[in-house]
């Protein structure tokens, strides 16, 4: 009972940690493999057939493991989806492929379930001792993330460890393994976006955001840990942690005086699989003494086509209760309009995909235009998301859009700014202006560039701990002396103890530097610009700073200086879209 699961009758993941920790310390110089892989659709089969059917899947497979491995390997279950093999020995220069492929072998037929026929695909991940860590800890670490990285690249269904990694898989495989501590640890906060009428600027509503304060990374933005939240289940534990932190909020500013306006909380799909949702809101709202219609629940369009009969039976209780529902994104999940028809919405609320084309692309305009008149024509109110230009702003006021929600008003912001907000109660558009987070890297002359230049970042340290992984593409936007500044899809830190390495080709000439970042703005969800700092030596900057002088005359006198010489413009124009 204490080293094999009742389930399968494999040895469970002590016994596995036993197994291990003995062949390290039997070591006689040879070496072994570990495999993890885990189930792909076992939570679809899950919610589609119940419970009882996935038991009886790990069952099955849990069988065919022992027919196929356990004359040449150890098998055993280490937790829900996942399990894991040793092949001891294996041969020095043997074939990882050969590896994956003996796990491969279990799912070569499918399993019959309930007059059903399932076909399941495994994702893999494998690391060998002792080229990839001497330690237990460590063995287990880099196998995880390998099998992390499998499931990230998709069609590749095994990845053995290596520590080029790229940053955004070993990023996305962190967050996952301290998700659950910072739950625990109150890790996570909220940041409130305003919602603003556009005939009188007023602040009507705002949504709430949920950020991570990461101990290594620093602030993690939804858009990375939402889902990975959604693939391990931890998305409806925070759903509820959200929405009693924002009852608790509303309370206190209640409490102060202030003249509270609904605030927005989006719930994920799952969510509404769980029957203690409308529970959890009543309960929560109760224990503040909040009107219901305070509160406003976000859901997403594929909430609808995904689990329309649970989603509609909540959304009936939630609507009786008084609590406002908004259908967000509309208009990216390709749901048919009957939906709206189903259950009566408050609010619908328009992508920013649709927002940001306007200006730009008279069918997309044409789209906006008639969502609004749609949703009026069903008595929804239209709040329009990721406004960011007054000639946007303008256009949806001219088309009767109800509010707006975007950066031209307010970025997100945390409670308290956001209580002087409330104060004032009316919001004026921001001015955009080229910014001024850099103004500390001007110490040294620098050169702007008519197009962006192109390059590689790597982290060569964490923590104070040297790290190697693959690179990921930036966009260098300016360079001096003592630094640049980079657009890129990565969210990382201010913090000098990351060390990065910048590797770019400027006139021909390879550059390489070290650095750490000491300033960053948002340019909006996807996108961020960095001020990067160098770390040189004097005579390396006198020499890059002569080549940028260079560089500088080249560009006073011919200003339409060939764009070869710093990037393919077309590959430039689709990482910034």
């Amino acid at each position: 009972m204490a080293f094999y699961d009742h389930l399968t009758d494999l040895p469970n993941r002590r016994y596995f940690d036993q197994k291990l920790q003995t062949l390290i310390e039997d070591d006689e110089h040879q070496g072994f493999a570990i495999l993890f892989f885990d189930l792909q659709r076992l939570k679809q089969i899950n919610d589609t057939f119940g419970h009882t059917s996935g038991d009886e899947l790990l069952r099955l497979v849990s069988q065919r493991m022992k027919e196929k491995l356990n004359s040449v390997c150890f098998s055993a279950r280490i937790s829900g989806d996942q399990f894991a093999v040793i092949k001891e020995p294996i041969q020095e220069k043997e074939d990882p492929a050969q590896l994956a492929e003996s796990i491969n072998q279990i799912f070569s037929e499918p399993f019959h379930i309930n007059s059903f026929e399932l076909s399941i695909t495994p994702s893999i991940g494998i690391s060998l001792y002792p080229d990839n860590g001497s330690t237990a800890d460590e063995l287990i670490r880099n196998t995880e993330s390998s099998l992390y990285h499998a499931k990230q690249k998709g069609n590749t269904r095994f990845q053995v460890y290596h520590p080029s990694m790229d940053i955004e898989s070993y990023k996305l495989f962190t967050l996952e393994q301290d998700m659950r501590k910072a739950l625990q640890n109150d890790e996570f906060f909220l940041e409130y976006q305003p919602r603003v009428d556009t005939k009188t600027r007023r602040i009507l509503s705002a949504e709430a955001l949920l950020r991570w304060n990461h101990p290594e990374w620093g602030r993690v933005s939804p858009l990375e840990f939402i889902p990975v939240a959604e693939e391990t289940g931890l998305i409806v534990d925070i759903g509820e942690y959200v929405i009693r932190k924002v009852c608790r909020q509303i309370h206190s500013w209640k409490e102060v005086g202030l003249a509270i306006v609904p605030i927005s909380v989006n719930i994920s799909p799952l969510s509404f699989l769980k029957s203690c949702l409308v529970s959890t809101i009543k309960e929560a709202l109760d224990e503040n003494h909040l009107d219901a219609s305070l509160l406003e629940i976000e859901l997403t369009e594929s909430s609808l086509i995904n689990y329309s009969e649970n989603v509609i039976a909540v959304l009936k209780e939630l609507g009786e209760m008084g609590v406002k529902i908004a259908l967000d994104d509309f208009g990216t999940g390709y749901s048919s309009i009957t939906q709206l028809k189903k259950y009566k919405f408050d609010v619908l609320k328009i992508d920013k995909t649709f927002i940001r084309a306007m200006d730009k692309n008279a069918e997309d305009a044409i789209i906006t235009d008639n969502l609004i008149s749609l949703a009026h024509g069903l008595n929804m109110k239209v709040v329009a998301e990721g406004v960011e230009t007054f000639e946007q702003f303008y256009s949806l006021r001219k088309n009767e859009c109800d509010q707006i929600q975007g950066y031209l008003f307010s970025k997100p912001i945390p409670p308290s700014i956001f209580e002087q907000k409330l104060l004032i109660g009316i919001l004026k558009p921001q001015i955009s202006k080229e910014d001024n987070v850099f103004k500390g890297l001007r110490k040294y002359a620098r050169i702007e560039f008519p197009y962006p230049l192109e390059a590689k970042m790597t982290i060569l340290e964490l923590n104070r701990k040297p790290v190697k992984m693959g690179s990921t593409k930036i966009l260098i936007e300016d360079m001096s002396a003592g630094g640049v500044k980079f657009v890129s899809k990565m969210k990382l830190p201010v913090r000098k103890d990351i060390i990065l390495l910048i590797e770019t080709k400027l006139l021909g000439e390879f550059l390489a530097f070290t650095g750490t970042i000491v300033r960053r703005d948002e340019i909006s969800d996807t996108l961020t610009n960095y001020g990067f700092q160098f770390i040189i030596e004097e005579g390396p900057r006198a020499k890059l700073a002569e080549m940028l002088g260079s560089l500088q005359i080249q560009l006073e006198q011919n200003p339409s200086v060939p764009e070869s010489l710093f990037i393919e413009t077309a590959s430039s124009q689709l990482y910034f879209e």
